[in-house]
């Protein structure tokens, strides 16, 4: 018995799942509105949100997609998106 191929997820749904995401928004307005918001009112927002926009410098908005930059010394930088921890591409 052949094993299914598990669904193909799309930019468009990991889009999706980010809008509907409260913990994401907050983020995802302020990169929008490209300003880091201060630090005395990230009090106002989820947990996760406070966590992401506390690594600011490492956060990518690209074609409405949400993306963190991770950088290893032994393997350079990887580019990861927010909804799954999945590992988009290597940049070099």
């Amino acid at each position: 018995m052949a094993t299914p191929n598990p669904p193909s997820i799309t930019l468009d749904d990991i889009r999706t799942v980010q809008a509907e995401d409260d913990n994401l928004l907050p983020v995802l307005q302020a990169l929008l509105d490209q300003k880091q918001p201060a630090h005395a009112d990230l009090r106002q927002y989820p947990e996760e949100a406070r966590v992401l926009l506390a690594q600011w410098d490492s956060l990518i908005l690209q074609d409405g997609t949400l993306y963190q930059k991770f950088h290893y010394p032994e393997d350079g930088e990887l580019l990861t998106n927010r909804s799954n921890g999945k590992i988009v591409s290597p940049i070099h």
